[in-house]
């Protein structure tokens, strides 16, 4: 997957001149027939001058652009550390409690696999979700990211979308209705306001791959998915959620593409609720999980629509 990079969503700034920050010799050769100067006398004429300043343009560029990767990177390192601890003691509560059993019961009731939560799989992860969020498209109050996605194939009895073929690329506000706010949720929020608004399940990147950064072991494991290295794993991992999960049928699903630019632009970062109303983002969630508020999201659509 393609996670957002410092400096994604910081375009180089023009400078004073028509000389842009990021100097290329294309970029030189149109200022100079801007300018009336002979393609030969700006290459050569001037060739020292030119060059020291795209070499002086170069360094401030660098420096500004190392400089708003450290700010970011500060802002972002309480709540990295914070999600470390809090998977320190996961780790610590489960150990101690696999030596308790181990202590007071059998040993084979300790002797199941135990899958620690922090390696340095899920630092990556979690370092890479904080970067998605810190440089997120969406804004608040914002125009909603037309983001491509593809529909997922519907299993028997489940109502298909007329609007879009299953398998179909298309864009995630295709799904909207113009009267309509379009939000992704899950069952109890689909039945209560099923009736006045659309709901939409945009399936991402897989966030605790069995290959990856695997997640905890809890009951039988049915619903293990590798890393998605193709489209078609994506799209048939999507698939398995509608085939071991009550998603109700008022909710579309639907994937991101193998760009991951619906998970770049939203700033997913494992799970987001998004309201999109007339195409602007009229609720935007916190980063889950741990600001994961369904609850927010049903007070928002009882205040708009009533309790009910």
């Amino acid at each position: 997957m393609r996670r957002a990079r410092l400096g994604d969503t910081f375009p180089a700034k023009k400078l004073k001149g028509n000389i842009a920050a990021s100097l290329i010799p294309k970029t030189v050769q149109e200022t100079g027939h801007q300018n009336g100067m002979g393609l030969q006398r700006l290459n050569f004429g001037k060739s020292k001058k030119v060059g020291k300043h795209t070499d002086s343009l170069s360094t401030h560029q660098r420096a500004g652009a190392l400089s708003m990767d450290l700010l970011v990177a500060l802002q972002i390192l309480p709540g990295f550390f914070s999600n470390c601890l809090f998977l320190a003691l996961y780790d610590s509560v489960v150990l101690l409690k696999r030596v308790m059993s181990l202590l007071i019961f059998s040993r084979s009731a300790a002797c199941g696999e135990w899958q620690r939560m922090l390696t340095s799989a899920g630092l990556r992860s979690i370092w890479n979700s904080f970067l998605l969020d810190a440089y997120k498209q969406v804004k608040l109050g914002g125009e909603a990211p037309n983001s491509k996605v593809v529909k997922v194939p519907s299993v028997r009895g489940r109502r298909r979308s007329p609007r879009n073929k299953a398998g179909d690329e298309c864009h995630l506000l295709d799904f909207e209705s113009f009267d309509r706010p379009l939000l992704p949720a899950f069952r109890g929020l689909v039945e209560d306001f099923a009736d006045v608004a659309d709901f939409l399940l945009v399936y991402v990147d897989e966030a605790h791959p069995s290959d990856g950064w695997a997640g905890p072991v809890g009951g039988p494991r049915l619903f293990q998915v590798r890393q998605h290295r193709s489209l078609e794993e994506r799209v048939l991992a999507a698939r398995r959620l509608l085939e071991h999960f009550a998603i109700p049928p008022p909710c579309q699903l639907v994937t991101d593409c193998m760009d991951n630019n619906a998970n770049a632009a939203y700033g997913v970062s494992f799970e987001r609720v998004c309201i999109v109303q007339k195409r602007r983002v009229a609720y935007l969630g916190g980063k889950g999980p741990f600001f994961y508020n369904l609850g927010d999201v049903r007070q928002w659509l009882e205040q708009n629509y009533g309790p009910r």
